[in-house]
């Protein structure tokens, strides 16, 4: 006996994952495209299975002690974005530049989600859009801003712009 009550058949899920839940004789193996799962003594199942984007097939096997097999095959459709790429973009200030000004306007644009470090202190990012900015105080001289974005998945970028403050003759 072999009963899957969720996800539904030719259901479509937000996320990369799903919890299949079911029921099966008690004394049985259960797997999930391939992998054990843990059945409970009255022989109630559930389990998270990944999901790659679009369309996946979830294969449940139930074996009995005496060696009987159930199986069910399941479509879900996932809409889970696919993984994107890491991007960390500095459109402000212009690399090299100089001013008379003591502080610049940084801003750019990140992979969603990511982490923004600029000289070692974490700034705002967007979390849709990945868009960033903020000003950062500049000694005369030259100067080194160092950017770096930490995506989840441990990558990280960086970019370094130099910008040269020459202050105004007074």
């Amino acid at each position: 006996m072999l009963r899957v009550w969720h996800p539904v058949t030719g259901s479509e899920v937000p996320n990369d994952a799903v919890v299949v839940v079911g029921l099966t004789d008690a004394d049985a193996t259960v797997t999930i495209n391939g992998r054990l799962v843990p059945v409970d003594r009255d022989g109630r199942f559930q389990a998270e299975t990944f999901l790659s984007p679009g369309r996946n097939i979830i294969r449940v096997v139930a074996i009995g002690a005496n060696g009987n097999q159930a199986s069910s095959e399941l479509t879900v459709t996932s809409l889970a974005l696919p993984p994107q790429p890491a991007v960390l973009l500095v459109t402000e200030p212009v690399n090299q530049s100089v001013t008379q000004e003591a502080s610049v306007r940084l801003a750019g644009r990140t992979t969603p989600g990511a982490v923004v470090m600029v000289n070692g202190v974490q700034i705002s990012v967007d979390p849709l859009l990945g868009i960033f900015e903020t000003r950062v105080n500049l000694e005369p001289g030259p100067n080194v801003i160092s950017i770096v974005s930490a995506i989840r998945d441990d990558r990280r970028l960086r970019k370094e712009i130099a910008v040269i403050h020459r202050p105004a003759a007074q």
